[in-house]
């Protein structure tokens, strides 16, 4: 019981929304995050559970590659493009859930 205090159990992710320039992550509870952005790609680390995914988007027109896989940490959200990628994102509480935007475009 003192382990889940002290070292809750990282929230799960309930399914991902694809829209235009924008991918939209829906999870049980607010995760912790670490971004980067390595050569032109978009990388965030997100400490929560669950399936690997991948997929296409398109950002300001253009195809993008991205795949969330399991990761020592947690789940590797990864977005790649022909382009450079720039990437904001904000998390806020939504429908009893947490909603994670994360908006793209070309740099």
């Amino acid at each position: 019981m003192i382990g889940r205090l002290t070292h809750p159990e990282a929230p799960s992710l309930d399914h991902i929304e694809l829209h235009p320039d924008t991918l939209v992550l829906w999870l049980q509870a607010e995760p912790k995050v670490h971004a980067e952005a390595p050569e032109g790609t978009f990388a965030m680390l997100l400490q929560a559970h669950g399936a690997p995914a991948n997929g296409e988007l398109l950002v300001q027109g253009h195809p993008a590659k991205w795949s969330l896989r399991r990761a020592e940490k947690g789940l590797l959200l990864t977005v790649v493009a022909a382009r450079p990628l720039l990437a904001t994102w904000h998390g806020e509480q939504a429908d009893g859930r947490w909603k994670l935007s994360i908006s793209l475009r070309e740099e």
